[in-house]
């Protein structure tokens, strides 16, 4: 496991360029004791020499993930690795701080060789320890005290050696504790449609490569860095933050079926499926727009789960009138209630409120902007938002200013 590169001015901030895995989040309600299962799978392409890794699982300090191309090697990290060991198994390796605690042979090593494992990892940050069992015979294959948790530690799950072996390691559970975090993802990673699956390699055409995964296939817009969701945020209080767009345009250049920017929430494995928001069937999203009963009119259209819920017109143009406008809209969220309400606040006026909204599935903001008009969007949060960003990913090109 030797280190090709362990400088990264942006670790811990994004992409990751070194590690070969990607990094997990907790959505638990209990932050504090957490646990999560994975599902290993791997086919043997051929015999793996010794220390050849083949997956990792565990944890690591979120500002040191990035520094090396697997986690075992470094002081801050607490993990599980799938190696070739002993010149005939493949091993269960736990290691911590650069040392190897413990070695468990899991199969042969050998062409064609094919193993399904099952892996349950338990964090508890009040006794500051980590316990990897195999199930279901609950072997402790993994067990770490004095566990630093005094600097932000995240569960990491890496896949490695494609031409040695076919892996494919899978978040289990339908309710899971943890999930992965896609902004925080190698290049050479592979990951499923659903979003529970990483592999090594392409398994089939469901699989995304994680060097296009930041980028919409079809979707002129960026997602937000942060998502909603019921298990990671306090339900009785509302979240809310505003959205500054500054618009300057003719109205000539916008076509019947153009949009000027859109904006709203929805699930990220939908959102780069199609050119408009609204066509999703999930979430919640405003556009601004021609009206459709009179196109000398722009309008904001509301839209939920696909169904046009609310029109607000806006302005009432003439054939070569020009546009030039600050629109500040609010977005409030209150997950208890499953509702997103969304206002313009000068001039004051409600365009829509969203109901029966699922937060069970984490929700992430979107923005889209016409190629045409000329549009820019600013962000503005509360302190409860203290990291969220429109620079986050997803970003699909040609687009206008941000």
């Amino acid at each position: 496991m030797k280190n090709e590169d362990s400088s990264n001015e942006d670790a811990g901030k994004g992409r990751l360029r070194n590690f070969k895995g990607v990094a997990g989040r907790v959505v638990s309600g209990n932050i504090e004791e957490y646990s999560f299962s994975v599902g290993i799978n791997y086919e043997l392409l051929d015999k793996i020499d010794d220390d050849k890794l083949l997956f990792q699982i565990g944890l690591s300090h979120s500002d040191s993930i990035d520094e090396s191309v697997a986690i075992g090697i470094q002081k801050t990290e607490w993990s599980l690795s799938g190696i070739g060991c002993e010149h005939k198994y493949v091993c269960l390796a736990s290691e911590t701080a650069g040392q190897r605690l413990k070695t468990t042979p899991i199969s042969e090593n050998k062409h064609k060789t094919i193993l399904s494992l099952k892996l349950t990892v338990y964090v508890d940050k009040r006794w500051s320890r980590v316990v990897i069992k195999m199930m279901p015979s609950i072997q402790i294959v993994g067990d770490f005290n004095n566990v630093d948790f005094t600097t932000a530690t995240v569960p990491v799950f890496g896949v490695y050696n494609p031409t040695l072996a076919n892996v494919t390691l899978t978040i289990l559970g339908d309710d899971p504790d943890v999930l992965f975090d896609l902004t925080q993802m190698h290049a050479s990673i592979y990951v499923s449609d659903d979003q529970k699956v990483i592999a090594n390699s392409r398994r089939s055409s469901s699989f995304t490569g994680g060097i296009s995964i930041d980028r919409f296939q079809k979707y002129v817009g960026v997602t937000g860095d942060i998502s909603f969701s019921s298990k990671k945020y306090v339900p009785d209080l509302p979240y809310f933050y505003e959205v500054v767009v500054y618009i300057d345009f003719h109205k000539g250049l916008l076509g019947r079926d153009d949009f000027i920017f859109q904006t709203g929430l929805i699930t990220l494995h939908h959102a780069g499926k199609h050119k408009r928001l609204q066509l999703n069937y999930d979430g919640a999203v405003v556009e601004l727009v021609r009206c459709s009963l009179s196109f000398s009119d722009i309008c904001i259209k509301a839209w939920n789960k696909g169904n046009l819920i609310q029109t607000t017109e806006l302005y009432e143009l003439s054939l070569y009138d020009k546009v030039r406008a600050k629109l500040s809209l609010t977005i409030e969220l209150f997950l208890k209630e499953s509702k997103i309400r969304i206002s313009l606040r000068h001039p004051r006026k409600r365009l829509a409120t969203f109901n029966n909204i699922d937060f069970s599935q984490p929700l992430l903001p979107v923005f889209g902007l016409s190629t045409n008009p000329k549009v820019s969007i600013e962000l503005k949060t509360n302190t409860d938002i203290d990291r969220f960003s429109i620079f986050g990913y997803h970003l699909k090109e040609p687009i206008c200013e941000m």
